[in-house]
């Protein structure tokens, strides 16, 4: 296989085949394009979750000389993604930051370091900083006509508020609402399963009830295990405010499962920590303003 097949391959999402061949290429002293070799090596890479080999490969792209600005500003974004998927958070941060200090970097590549610098710290326990680099993220991407990944970008940040008990999420729920029919079906599910959270926040439980059932209906097409963690976790917080133990705890053990699932140790904790506070629920304890 030469590099147009590999190119091809990428192309068609075979990217085992292109981590293999073009490993393989590098291997026996690959004469041609070596650097767009690495670069679709350290994308398959990042597409089939092998994090630190992607490292590697896109380390080595970054370190080849000549290499256009626009490649470097990519395959930077790439990087730091595969580094923060490898707990090595404080060095995607740094490369991100310095990614941001480009005067000349585009705006949906700006965009794209931002939320991905929102990404490393939530993942950090910063929420202040990923809160505002989300809603930066957001403003960057709607100016650049980028409404989906805006939409992505503020229900990140609502998703985070509202799990750390800041009113600002309501809000950061609307805002993201204003955008959503214009964007495709599986986010307008997150967008529900916001909505239900809220929702549920504000005390409107049969609102919040609503929402989480019709994405809990059987066969929704479009629902995640992210969204059914989320909506289980509604029902099984409304049982409970309305002295219904059995089905509180039934939804519970569901949410978890949902939540086990797609690995989302932020709800995992919210389930733990309701659990331990009913039959009371503890309500958005701060409001911030936010520019």
């Amino acid at each position: 296989m030469d590099l147009e097949a590999v190119q091809r391959a990428y192309r068609s999402g075979r990217y085992l085949t292109v981590l293999r061949e073009a490993q393989r290429l590098l291997r026996d002293g690959f004469a041609g394009n070596r650097e767009e070799l690495l670069w679709l090596a350290g994308r398959a890479a990042c597409h089939l979750g092998d994090w630190e080999q992607a490292v590697v490969l896109l380390t080595m792209l970054l370190s080849a000389k000549d290499l256009p600005a626009p490649r470097i500003h990519r395959a930077t974004i790439w990087l730091a993604n595969a580094l923060g998927e490898c707990g090595r958070l404080s060095e995607a941060e740094q490369f991100l930051l310095r990614l941001l200090s480009e005067e000349m970097l585009d705006p949906p590549l700006r965009g794209q370091a931002l939320y991905n610098l929102g990404w490393v710290y939530q993942r950090q326990g910063k929420v202040d900083l990923a809160l505002a680099a989300y809603q930066q993220a957001a403003r960057v991407m709607l100016d650049a006509d980028s409404t989906q990944d805006a939409v992505m970008a503020l229900q990140n940040a609502a998703w985070l508020a509202l799990s750390e008990g800041l009113e600002e999420g309501a809000e950061l729920v609307r805002r993201a609402g204003e955008f959503v029919s214009r964007v495709g079906e599986a986010q307008r599910t997150h967008q529900l399963a916001l909505e239900a959270l809220a929702a549920l926040f504000a005390d409107r439980h049969a609102e919040a009830l609503q929402n989480a059932e019709e994405i809990l209906q059987p066969g929704h097409r479009w629902a995640t295990d992210w969204d059914r963690a989320v909506a289980a976790f509604v029902v099984s917080e409304t049982a409970a405010r309305q002295g219904q133990p059995e089905m509180a705890a039934f939804f519970a053990r569901h949410a978890r499962r949902f939540a086990r699932a797609v690995g989302d140790e932020r709800l995992l904790r919210t389930l733990r920590e309701r659990e331990r506070l009913r039959p009371s629920l503890v309500h958005p304890r701060r409001n911030r303003t936010r520019s």
